[in-house]
């Protein structure tokens, strides 16, 4: 039966009719589930703060009390303001408790001293990058201790202009003024990058600054402020190097750059502190600097002969006695160099012969990279083998070569050809780390399956219990790739290398003070002091963080696991963030890992410090 036409549009009609608010209510249905979502999420992460802070009160180290206060103010503070200024509060009060604690008697004194201003740097630091302002007044409010000696002067001022910077979009003027009274105290790199920090809100404010640094350095003392000269020196290099005239704008609108006179002037400066014995003793440059300084204006001398071309010829005059003083100190060394500059390939293998033994290995390496990255690859093998007599070398280079070809292939994105060449690598963290990378670049192209493959074989080279750190680095490396794959297989490696931190983490409690130094103080593990402990802690809870994006309840169950109280804290903070954030990852977000978030997995991250005797 044939529908008439007119017949066909009325049903075209009443369906669209009533497919629209359908789908508006089920758009509107999904905004409010992801609007109560989001805010459960809010819930469970201020709950999980009240328990962090509960934590922290039972810790008996200040620093760590501090130092999770600290961190749980930093990522509650967009959330929740008023808590983040009580949690800032309670840190300053362990901090006033450590300091008060400290004993000159005691045979620590030093190392407490130092760690309470490091403590304190980092509560500035963390409330500077929410509230400038704050941070200023408690800066002026808390003097730095100096081994019970008065605060120094010049550090204050670095960390003052270093919040001066933070401050600069908000209030130029205030901004401005710190600038101008930290130049009252010398020229610094700190007050360069304020000037270009307003430069990009402020002109007027930055070129205020910036024209008054440079009047500063023409009369600048630089016997006792040695930063200046180098600043100058930066100043005068940025300058002299070519610039492509449709960059220009660019950057005039991100940092300042000398006009001709400026540069004049500032390179007169320079050269008369560096080479004119008539200056005056505060206008030279401190003794010992000036072959650096004669160092760093070598490149610069075309422009020099421009812009002082009187004082050019006794800089050439300088520089020429310093390559002969280069040349009397190292020998040989200096040929060697300007032979590689120019001599072809087969003209170093030639001259090899003509020169001492460890002279002759260097250049027969340098011939055979100049030869594989020429494309003659069977050239290079032919010097390895044939030319090159050390063993050790021998085999360093050939791995290096096929370390090479991996890197050449994963940029091609030839995925297969570099996996089939990882077997020859001696290095299994090394190993590890390239499966990775392969499996990130598998992914990026949705190619699931060989990703796992991947993936799979990785974690057939790390193998099952840890031995090492470097293992359990390896193994955390993989969880975190395989996380985008199925989050229940990356939980279980997570899972396992938790165990093994807390055997490891009891091993060295029994050990301190023994066989291990420094993990542990009163009975509690020392947070953020850089131990190998402390550097797995910071690995396992950046997964965390990873599945608590994904999955907060078995993020949370993973954390659970970790015995010690003053750890298991730490890991909940660390899961915080992924809590507040707008929106959890999706599972499609979480597939689009992009080599350049992975390239930070290196083989030399999977080579962490061993646990050794002390």
């Amino acid at each position: 039966m044939s529908v008439k036409p007119h017949l066909a549009w009325l049903i075209v009609v009443v369906i669209f009719i009533t497919a629209a608010p359908v789908a508006a209510y089920q758009s509107t249905t999904k905004k409010e589930d992801e609007a109560k979502a989001r805010e459960e999420r809010r819930k469970q992460a201020l709950g999980m703060t009240d328990e962090i802070i509960k934590n922290a009160q039972a810790l008996r180290l200040p620093e760590n009390r501090l130092r999770l206060l600290l961190a749980a103010a930093s990522a509650v503070w967009s959330a929740d303001e008023k808590r983040a200024h009580l949690l800032i509060k309670s840190a300053q009060e362990s901090l006033n408790e450590l300091q008060a604690a400290i004993d000159s008697h005691d045979p620590q004194y030093a190392s407490l001293d130092s760690l309470v201003a490091q403590l304190r740097q980092e509560m500035l630091n963390t409330v500077a990058q929410q509230d400038p302002e704050l941070a200023l007044e408690m800066l002026h409010a808390m003097p730095q201790r100096n081994g019970g000696q008065p605060p120094s002067a010049s550090f204050e001022a670095q960390l003052e202009l270093q919040l001066a910077q933070r401050l600069a979009s908000k209030d130029a003027a205030r901004a401005l003024d710190l600038g101008e009274r930290g130049l009252a105290k010398g020229v610094s790199y700190e007050l360069l990058n304020l000037a270009n920090t307003l430069h990009a809100t402020n002109r007027e404010a930055g070129q205020k600054l910036f024209d008054d640094i440079l009047a500063r350095l023409q009369t600048e003392n630089f016997a006792t402020n040695r930063v200046a000269i180098y600043v100058a020196l930066n100043l005068l290099r940025e300058w002299s190097q070519p610039h492509n005239p449709a960059d220009e704008p660019e950057a005039n609108n991100t940092r300042f750059m000398l006009s001709d006179q400026a540069a004049r002037n500032l390179c007169g400066t320079i050269l008369s502190a560096v080479l004119d014995n008539s200056t005056s003793t505060s206008m030279r440059v401190p003794a010992g600097s000036t072959f650096d300084m004669l160092r760093q204006l070598q490149p610069m001398l075309p422009a020099i002969e421009k812009l002082q071309p009187t004082q050019a010829a006794t800089l050439e005059a300088r520089l020429a006695d310093m390559q002969r003083f280069n040349e009397m100190q190292n020998g040989p060394w200096v040929k060697v160099q300007e032979m590689i500059k120019t001599a072809s390939v087969g003209e170093m293998v030639s001259a090899a012969g003509n020169w001492p033994p460890e002279m002759q290995n260097y250049l027969l390496q340098t011939a055979a990279w100049k030869a594989y990255n020429d494309g003659n690859t069977e050239q290079a093998r032919q010097i390895i083998e044939e030319k090159i007599t050390d063993p050790r070398i021998r085999e360093q280079m050939q791995e290096n070569i096929e370390r090479q070809k991996v890197e050449r292939l994963i940029g091609e994105g030839k995925i297969s050809e570099a996996r089939a060449l990882l077997p020859r690598l001696a290095s299994d963290p090394e190993r590890i780390s390239y499966y990775i990378r392969l499996a990130t670049a598998a992914l990026s192209k949705g190619n699931k399956q060989e990703a796992e493959q991947l993936l799979n074989e990785a974690l057939a080279v790390a193998g099952g219990r840890a031995e090492n750190y470097q293992m359990l680095y390896a193994q955390l490396m993989i969880a975190n790739t395989y996380r985008a794959l199925d989050v229940s297989q990356s939980s279980a490696i997570i899972e396992s290398a938790i165990d093994r931190l807390n055997q490891l983490t009891a091993a060295a409690a029994t050990l301190n003070g023994f066989d291990v130094q420094q993990y542990f103080r009163n009975d509690e593990f020392v947070l953020s002091n850089g131990n190998p402990l402390n550097q797995l802690l910071q690995q396992i809870g950046a997964q965390l963080s990873g599945v608590a994006e994904q999955d907060a309840d078995r993020a949370r169950a993973l954390a659970d696991r970790v015995e010690r109280l003053e750890m298991k804290t730490w890991l909940l903070l660390r899961m915080l963030p992924a809590l507040l954030s707008e929106s959890g990852s999706s599972s499609t977000e979480s597939l689009q890992l992009s080599p350049r978030r992975f390239s930070q997995v290196t083989p030399m991250m999977l080579t962490g410090p061993v646990l050794e005797k002390r």
